[in-house]
């Protein structure tokens, strides 16, 4: 298992320190060549879709937010290093949540990684097998081992068809939480919120509104309050 501490992520059998960077990113070496490798990526990236844009200056607002959505798609597939959604991208929210919580309940040989960003009326969602170095060096496996990834739309049915149910179901059997709630530097507004289960399975939601982020922290505090308490009667 894992623990957050301070602005490290510090695993408790190996004492290894990986230091969280402004953006959420956990810095292995790794990790530090592959943002590197991105950045330029996105730079190239961009430099194209300027270069479409501005033959468009004519197009209607609607096909040119139609291309940014669609850039913004590609740079965080760049970022994420995924190559392509998965085959059940097209799913609705509820048919998603529940092949999402197949995946938690089955036998994994490593726990996952869930990495949520939220972008301006949009969230992207993908998940990666957190498979130690030692074990890719091995065995030469790729840094990002992806699970899922789709994007939907944020709103209040995602909060309630997707978030929230989600969040549930990763900390039902949990009896505390490890939470961190990182306001962000440039608009306390919203924040990063982390979450590491009892199973070690992570969960980061980028740029989630930090009102929210606290009531989904008092929420999961206030159910496994009362389920320890429970669980204390039954026992006695």
């Amino acid at each position: 298992m894992n623990s957050l501490i301070d602005d490290y992520l510090v695993g408790d059998v190996t004492g290894t320190r990986y230091r969280i960077d402004d953006n959420g990113n956990i810095l292995t070496p790794r990790e530090i060549e592959r943002l590197k490798e991105s950045q330029i990526l996105e730079e190239n990236h961009w430099k194209k879709i300027d270069a479409r844009l501005a033959q468009l200056k004519k197009a209607g607002d609607e096909e040119v937010q139609r291309i940014k959505e669609k850039a913004k798609l590609e740079v965080w597939k760049i970022n994420h290093g995924i190559k392509e959604l998965d085959k059940d991208a097209q799913d609705s929210t509820d048919e998603y949540l529940q092949k999402t919580i197949q995946i938690s309940k089955s036998d994994r040989d490593w726990p996952l990684l869930y990495d949520i960003v939220i972008d301006k009326g949009a969230c992207y969602y993908c998940s990666f097998d957190i498979i130690p170095i030692d074990i890719k060096q091995k065995y030469h496996l790729s840094n990002n081992d992806c699970v899922q990834a789709r994007s939907f739309p944020y709103n209040d049915d995602f909060k309630k068809s997707f978030l929230e149910p989600f969040i549930a179901y990763q900390v039902k059997d949990d009896k505390q939480s490890n939470i961190k709630i990182v306001p962000s530097k440039d608009n306390p507004n919203v924040c990063d919120f982390y979450f590491i289960t009892e199973k070690s399975n992570s969960i980061v939601v980028h740029n989630i509104d930090t009102s929210y982020a606290y009531a989904i922290s008092v929420g999961i505090h206030n159910y496994q309050s009362e389920r320890n308490r429970s669980s204390s009667h039954t026992h006695k």
